[in-house]
């Protein structure tokens, strides 16, 4: 398995290391997308889930673009995030777009990769240790001691997260580790 990062406890003389060179991964193409074969009439609505104080969203990141072709869709571009709020159909899931919780839409369950997952204890937390608010377009804004869910930590110096609504990249020297690979505890 992956090695896991070694908690940073400060931050280097300079500030945050340099930006990585964006790296342009090829995709093939999606695999094929069942047919959704249901009326949209006869679909049930899932149960509103209970409300936990510390739990943590389920992540999915995007494999594949998903171009919407109805407004009951959630179209995306390979890399996105995805809030998913229903599995309960194996090959359609529900689920929004972290910025925008209020549009709901389904998508294909094999054009995502389940990335966090509070019910199977996937999930990782990181503290800040300071602030982070200089930030260039595209990255991650934070407060000393806010909690960040690290959503992709491949990257040595930085790493990608969600903080409510937002999402970005941020200088993972900037944070400390507090949960790797257990749900969280609560704030």
């Amino acid at each position: 398995g992956p090695i896991p990062p070694t908690p940073n406890l400060g931050v280097q003389a300079g500030g945050p290391p340099p930006l990585p060179d964006a790296s342009s991964a090829s995709v093939t193409g999606p695999p094929n997308a069942a047919s959704k074969g249901f009326p949209q009439e006869n679909k049930v609505p899932p149960p509103p889930k209970p409300a936990g104080s510390s739990s943590r969203p389920t992540v999915a990141r995007a494999e594949y673009e998903f171009q919407a072709e109805e407004d009951t869709d959630l179209g995306f571009q390979v890399g996105d995030y995805i809030i998913v709020q229903d599995r309960s159909d194996p090959e359609w899931w529900n689920g929004h777009h972290p910025a925008n919780p209020s549009k709901m839409g389904e998508f294909p369950a094999n054009y995502v990769k389940i990335i966090q997952d509070p019910n199977k204890g996937m999930v990782k937390q990181a503290q800040a240790l300071f602030d982070y608010t200089d930030g260039e377009e595209g990255d991650l804004t934070f407060n000393k001691d806010d909690l960040i869910d690290v959503l992709d930590d491949s990257d040595e110096g930085w790493w990608e997260g969600m903080l409510g609504t937002k999402v970005g990249r941020f200088p993972s020297n900037y944070t400390n580790i507090i949960s790797a690979g257990r749900a969280a505890t609560g704030r």
